[in-house]
């Protein structure tokens, strides 16, 4: 029970600790895409943006892996096409591999089924990194994506030793063991954090090398679709920078926003005005009030506007409440992401 509760700690404080670094690169991504605009082409500025972009990217990946540890069994599933999802994962992987080491996938073009999307690539980044720092260089390594019961299975393989006798499968998953670097690393547990959220399973085994099973099952969807016309936008968001930029970007397109720091300042600018926007763009994590239950007190007080969720946690989204009219839009976020996503609660019908 105390080694449940120390996981349990651990898992809420890395959670805490993701969301503010989030909040920080989502405010730095938007302020350097705004630099660009603004100034123009310049080889000087490209090159520190280029710099800035660069290590936004890392703590992104550092950041997805402390949000997959924290996950629980909180995740947001839908029907995706697991080729169109890992396309650029997947790319992006064959760029790091030396010339000189194989990479096969096997994705069937039509298979769907239904997962977090998110999850989905930070479970097969993770794999794929681990599968190349194990091989040789003149290895090899796998991915295969095939229908299993009804639901699916995600097998990677390498050609490397293999695991570690020493360590038994639980063992390798546990947070801050790593047979490459003893202490150190969270992978293979933030890894069957999100399995064990989807309700499925992990397997760890020797194949010729390290072979690792994720077994996703069956699920249904629950969306429903909607429709509205005009648009405005409140954006209720604690980070002060990140506020700003959201702001700027909104604004230079041409939306109408009005900007709340606190669930406090909203209650009482409706109440006052009884007017509503066509988009409310929520943070799930506020200080005074936390995003579901603000949407609750607005609820009742009449409050029907279409709903932009915005955290840097995909599990939050188990605590949402999701239709056409709302919608989940993942920190740190590009303006083209943050508009687009806007945009398609405009056109959801």
């Amino acid at each position: 029970m105390a080694d449940e509760e120390h996981r349990d700690d651990l898992a809420e404080f890395s959670r805490a600790i993701a969301h503010d670094i989030n909040n920080l690169l989502c405010s730095i991504q938007g302020q350097a895409e705004i630099m660009e605009v603004r100034y123009g082409p310049d080889e000087g500025l490209s090159r520190s943006l280029a710099s800035i972009r660069a290590s936004i990217a890392r703590g992104v990946e550092m950041t997805r892996k402390l949000h997959a540890f924290g996950a629980g069994d909180e995740i947001y599933r839908e029907q995706v096409r697991a080729s169109e999802v890992l396309e650029g994962e997947l790319d992006r992987f064959r760029v790091l591999l030396p010339e000189s080491m194989a990479f096969e996938v096997e994705i069937p073009d039509a298979l769907e089924f239904f997962v977090d999307p998110i999850a989905l690539k930070q479970v097969v980044t993770e794999l794929l990194h681990n599968a190349r720092e194990f091989s040789s260089p003149r290895g090899q390594v796998r991915l295969e994506l095939f229908e299993e019961n009804e639901g699916c299975c995600l097998r990677v393989q390498d050609d490397g030793p293999g695991f570690s006798k020493d360590f038994t499968e639980a063992e390798l998953s546990q947070a801050f063991v790593s047979a490459a670097r003893p202490g150190r690393g969270i992978g293979l547990a933030a890894i069957r954090n999100l399995i064990d959220a989807h309700g499925g399973s992990m397997r760890c085994f020797n194949d010729g090398g390290a072979v690792v099973e994720c077994h996703f099952p069956p699920e249904r969807s629950t969306q429903e679709n909607s429709s509205f016309e005009e648009m405005s936008v409140w954006v209720v968001e604690d980070e002060p920078a990140l506020l700003e930029f959201i702001v700027d970007e909104l604004e230079s397109r041409g939306y109408a926003v009005s900007p709340f720091s606190k669930a406090e300042s909203l209650l009482q600018a409706y109440d006052e005005k009884k007017d509503e926007p066509d988009v409310l763009l929520l943070d799930v994590l506020l200080p005074d009030l936390p995003g579901p239950e603000l949407l609750k007190v607005l609820s009742r007080r009449g409050f029907r506007s279409a709903v932009l969720w915005s955290s840097g946690f995909a599990a939050d989204t188990a605590k949402l409440e999701f239709s056409g009219r709302s919608a989940f839009l993942q920190k740190p976020y590009s303006s083209s992401e943050l508009c687009g996503a806007i945009e398609g609660l405009r056109t959801a019908g």
